[in-house]
């Protein structure tokens, strides 16, 4: 063997794409994700003792699953769930190592409660949970309810989402809120803005379905790698991908066409994209005429963004943007536009994804499999928890905390709800909140009459809370918060509650610290040890350990909206509970407990029925964005098997769906696209499209060859080429 060094001749991009294919070996079959999938000539070789669950994964929103393996009540391995058609049986590296973490030593055991500057002391339970409930009892009685800051979690099941929730609700304020505030919160504004849906539009599998993708602001193959595999299948069966993004990433390795674009420019971008399209005739008319309104308000501003123009501000060339007007031209109407924190975290992210969503209706390439907005979520139940309402602004199913009608509607379920034996009015809740005073409400409304009849204008009940971005500015002095802005609530805040929440996510930490050294008391729950426990001088302190989301049922809810049933591996581990049990046992502390005992069973925590039940009752009140996924359906997809040797690898290819293994409850929560036909009730317009249809997805596709950087042109058929190209070609 020559003791040469091997020299390997590869310019930067061969390089990046080379270790992007390297990382991502496992792609199903393609690329990126399989650390637990077998291949079909691989002999099993587990042992057939103990139990498999059907679990989801809780670490990104993509919403695998996997197996958990339990043997009494140990959590003993993984393996894989070749059924479940998001993932077909394949993990990224962090799903893989769910076992890992589950049995870290760092994981919280028990209470702790912390004494003086550092001393920590364990402590059971029972003396837990009636200092909280005491001391957060008192606070409310001597300072109002909106003294207390409640931070929630975008690791929340769907369950707990909207005890947490409720909870704040009947405490008297709207002081919660969790980290969607800072990811997405811009996507539901935008989107919602613009058509009235403030979610992800196609599933993940229709990333399959594309002829171009394009990619802004979105690093799937390192973010996202089970999605990743979707994607390149699409790829695979011959569609292109276009990432538009500053830095060139892994995603763009694998991608056909990639453009460097000034960070923040994105609207004129699309703006940009939209007059092009308008200039060479391929704006697609039918759909903005019959099924859009408003168009003529958004046409009259591209005259803004001549190609000159919009070069000098993307810094995009102007030979780039005809060339990816042209990919859209080419490719309508399957075009998907695909993004995530590179879009929303700007001062102008709701600017940016209304630009998005516009430039799918200006193509014609929204509400349709295929095309549509493939929206990204980060953390495991964002999407469910921003649905139920961990926010300052809403209540569950995005009704406005601003309406007394939306109050009126909430008080309704919750005293008609079969699930649980309190009953509640409005009136009796709109008593627990405090008034504004009046001249902060002054100030804040401006000019005007203010109601003071009941319900009056003033009640806090009307107001939105504090947000997760700018909490701290209610526990510092006022001199000391942003531009010196009033505190628009009676009190400054004396307690918060952090709980699954990651104060690091925010940058001005020490503001953070100095108004947490300022509480009367902060409560963390979490399942590892945070920077919010450690965070803060102050000497009154307590941890609840938490029970892990692999340690009891739940649902939850994935980008796409689909709902799914996760079984637990095992019972709670060590001194632990449930999020939804120490939500249970401190709703009866506060005195409602009555509206909190949820399942069968003579205790307020009962297991599975508990989550079941609560899941009914999100149903009763949530049915305006299709949350209707009744939990013994769900179950059937999820129930736990006796470990037996695999006997359908020869009737069925691993890693195809089997029947009645669909991975989510009855479809997906407020879906609406239907394959091969576009949805009337995605866009804003009440007219439908009448004999417009398109060929069924991948029906005239097939793989194009691959010559150096794009796909080679001319491959598709005549006849789906005059069904899909509507493009004027210049003389």
């Amino acid at each position: 063997m020559s003791s040469e060094p091997v020299s390997l001749d590869l310019d930067r991009r061969s390089f990046l794409k080379a270790s992007a294919l390297a990382g991502a070996v496992a792609l199903g079959g393609g690329g990126a994700g399989q650390a637990l999938a077998q291949g079909d000539g691989e002999v099993d070789g587990a042992d057939e003792e103990g139990e498999l669950t059907k679990t989801v994964c809780n670490f990104c929103a993509v919403g695998c699953g996997f197996r958990g393996e339990r043997q009494g009540n140990a959590f003993v391995g993984q393996e894989p769930w070749h059924e479940n058609p998001i993932n077909n049986g394949s993990l990224c590296s962090k799903g893989a190592a769910i076992y890992g973490s589950e049995h870290s030593e760092r994981r919280l055991k028990h209470p702790l409660i912390k004494e003086g500057d550092t001393s920590w002391r364990k402590a059971g339970w029972s003396e837990a949970l009636d200092k909280v409930g005491s001391e957060l009892n008192q606070i409310r009685e001597e300072h109002g309810p909106d003294s207390v800051m409640w931070m929630g979690s975008a690791h929340f099941s769907n369950e707990e989402s909207y005890a947490f929730r409720k909870l704040s609700s009947f405490f008297g304020t709207n002081n919660v809120d969790h980290q969607a505030r800072i990811c997405h919160s811009t996507t539901v504004a935008g989107l919602a803005n613009t058509w009235g849906y403030g979610a992800m539009t196609n599933t993940i599998n229709d990333y399959r379905n594309f002829d171009l993708n394009l990619i802004i602001g979105q690093n799937p193959a390192e973010a996202h790698p089970i999605a990743m595999q979707h994607i390149l299948e699409g790829q695979k069966r011959g569609g292109d991908i276009a990432v538009v993004d500053p830095r060139f990433t892994k995603t763009a390795a694998h991608g056909d066409y990639y453009y460097r674009m000034r960070p923040g420019t994105d609207v004129a971008l699309m703006m940009g994209l939209m007059k092009y399209l308008r200039d060479e005739q391929n704006l697609d008319r039918e759909m903005l005429e019959e099924r859009v309104m408003g168009w003529p308000d958004v046409e009259a501003e591209l005259d803004q963004y001549d190609l000159e123009t919009v070069e000098d501000i993307t810094w995009v060339s102007q030979e780039k943007i005809r060339e990816l007007g042209d990919l859209i031209a080419e490719n309508a109407p399957n075009v998907q536009i695909e993004w995530a924190m590179g879009g929303t975290q700007h001062n102008n992210g709701t600017q940016n994804i209304r630009s998005y969503a516009l430039t799918s209706l200006a193509s014609g390439s929204a509400a349709r499999s295929g095309g549509g907005l493939q929206v990204m979520r980060g953390h495991a139940n964002v999407q469910g928890a921003t649905d139920l309402a961990v926010a300052s602004h809403i209540l569950p199913g995005y009704y406005s905390v601003g309406s007394p009608g939306s109050w009126r509607y909430w008080t309704d379920v919750w005293s008609k709800s079969p699930y649980t034996s309190g009953e509640i009015s409005f009136e009796e809740l709109y008593d627990e909140y405090d008034l504004m005073p009046e001249e902060k409400y002054a100030r804040q409304a401006g000019e005007g009459e203010v109601d003071e009849s009941f319900p009056n204008d003033r009640s806090m009940m009307f107001q939105k809370g504090m947000t997760v971005a700018r909490w701290f500015d209610g526990g510092l002095p006022q001199e000391e918060r942003l531009n010196e802005t009033p505190l628009y609530q009676p009190d400054e805040l004396k307690a918060v509650v952090i709980w699954g929440h990651s104060l690091n996510s925010i940058s001005e930490m020490q503001k953070m610290k100095d108004a947490m050294d300022r509480m009367d008391l902060v409560v963390v729950v979490d399942v590892f040890p945070s920077v919010a426990s450690v965070l803060s001088d102050q000497d009154n302190v307590v941890v609840l350990s938490a029970a892990s989301q692999y340690e009891h049922h739940r649902s939850l809810t994935n980008s796409h909206r689909s709902v799914q049933w996760s079984e637990p591996v095992r019972p709670p581990s060590h001194n632990t509970k449930p999020d939804l049990e120490i939500m249970q046992e401190l709703a009866d502390r506060f005195g409602f407990g009555d509206h909190f005992d949820w399942g069968a069973g003579s205790g307020l925590y009962n297991g599975k029925s508990t989550y079941e039940e609560t899941l009914r009752e999100v149903n009763l009140g949530v049915r305006t964005i299709g949350y209707q996924q009744d939990p013994s359906a769900c179950r059937n997809n999820r129930s736990t098997t006796t470990r037996s040797p695999r006997t359908t690898s020869a009737v069925r290819r691993k890693g195809s769906p089997s029947p009645g293994s669909s991975g989510s409850c009855r479809g997906r929560a407020g879906a609406k696209t239907t394959p091969g036909r576009r949805s009337s009730g995605t866009t804003t317009s009440t007219r439908a499209t009448a004999g417009r249809t398109s060929e069924p997805a991948g029906a005239c596709r097939r793989p194009r060859p691959r010559t150096g950087r794009r796909w080679t042109s001319g491959t598709r058929s005549t006849r789906c080429r005059r069904r899909t190209i509507r493009r004027v070609r210049r003389a």
